[in-house]
């Protein structure tokens, strides 16, 4: 018998076919994986940059309720260093405390002390003015891999003068 039913083995038209399946296949599977690890990791940086805001207006919460005064001037513009002073009122030993925040590079720092910690990190700006005794602290986070910037505004009242 003649023809193509007594024949065993690919065709070269088969073959070349399912080799191009193959490949749609695993370069779909491909971009697949991309946009998911790239959507996590843009997913993650947001996540952490908005943390890191968070956790810096709450470090400088506590320390402004402590803080009997500050280097800002009453109704000045803006400026993206704080000094916050108080002394000690749980022991009563009168120990005196101060401390400092700044923006270094892309990281918010903040002396307590002398002891020098990261407060925050992916900060693009901060901003602190005072009127009266209202500390206002605005913090920006900028992500590279994400448009978006985050920021959020802060207000807490300096501990009240005896």
């Amino acid at each position: 018998m003649s023809g193509w039913f007594g024949q065993k083995g690919y065709t070269l038209i088969e073959l070349m076919v399912s080799l191009g399946v193959t490949g749609m296949i695993l370069s779909s599977a491909a971009a697949l994986y991309f946009h998911e690890t790239r959507g996590v990791s843009i997913i993650n940086s947001s996540v952490a940059a908005s943390h890191g805001i968070d956790n810096a207006g709450r470090v400088i919460s506590g320390d402004a309720m402590m803080a009997k005064s500050s280097d800002l001037v009453d109704g000045a513009a803006p400026v993206d260093t704080l000094t916050l002073t108080w002394t000690e009122m749980y022991k009563l030993t009168g120990t005196p405390h101060t401390s400092t925040y700044w923006l270094s590079n892309s990281e918010l720092k903040r002396d307590y002390d002398g002891v020098v910690k990261t407060v925050a990190r992916h900060v693009s700006s901060i901003a602190f003015s005072q009127a009266d005794r209202l500390i206002t602290a605005v913090i920006s986070a900028k992500v590279s891999t994400y448009p978006q910037t985050f920021q959020q505004t802060f207000r807490v009242w300096l501990r009240p003068l005896p």
